[in-house]
């Protein structure tokens, strides 16, 4: 089997290869999609033919894998070329997360990667954010720039709508959901 072939295939081809062809038919048409099955509770899914714990276990650990596989795609020591980059980073390792996620990718002068960190983790409707955390742990790490963003469950893909200043407030952010800032 070519690799590059699996692009090609179906979701239900790809579910089959590890379910078999009659789980994986029946699995999508009661969910509708591959997202909506790897979010869908044990009992639903094991309520489906030709599904069992074995099965279940293996579509649970589906999702923990692709984020493991994302977060080794920017090690630390690798340049961050665009925010297309770290937006596809971002939204692979965070976005099926059931708060909010205040995370800063750090870097040198060279935009190399030194760190990745969530500071901070909210609720399913806000986090507080303490810029003065942010800079302490850049300077820490003798970071140059930080990449920070706000990643919410309900909103993604779309940008991240507010934050929590540690004073209360609240300001928007740009029309990404990666804003960044340098460090002098």
């Amino acid at each position: 089997m070519e690799d590059d072939a699996l692009t090609d295939w179906s979701d239900t081809r790809l579910l089959a290869a590890i379910l078999g062809s009659r789980a994986a038919e029946c699995l999508l048409a009661r969910f509708g999609s591959v997202r909506q099955l790897l979010q869908a509770r044990p009992r639903d899914v094991l309520g489906c033919h030709g599904v069992g714990r074995a099965r279940l276990a293996a579509l649970r650990v589906l999702p923990e894998l692709a984020r493991r596989y994302y977060r080794e795609s920017l090690p630390s020591g690798e340049v961050i070329r665009s925010p297309a980059d770290t937006e596809c980073y971002l939204h692979a390792r965070m976005r099926d997360l059931e708060h909010e996620v205040f995370c800063c990718l750090f870097l040198d002068n060279r935009h190399r990667v030194l760190c990745f960190d969530e500071l901070f983790r909210g609720t399913i409707d806000g986090t507080s954010v303490y810029p003065r955390e942010v800079v302490k742990e850049a300077l820490a790490i003798n970071a140059a720039a930080v990449i920070c963003s706000i990643i919410t469950r309900a909103e993604w893909p779309s940008p991240a709508r507010r934050t929590s200043a540690s004073r209360g407030g609240s300001r928007r952010l740009s029309n990404s959901s990666i804003s960044g800032c340098s460090i002098t």
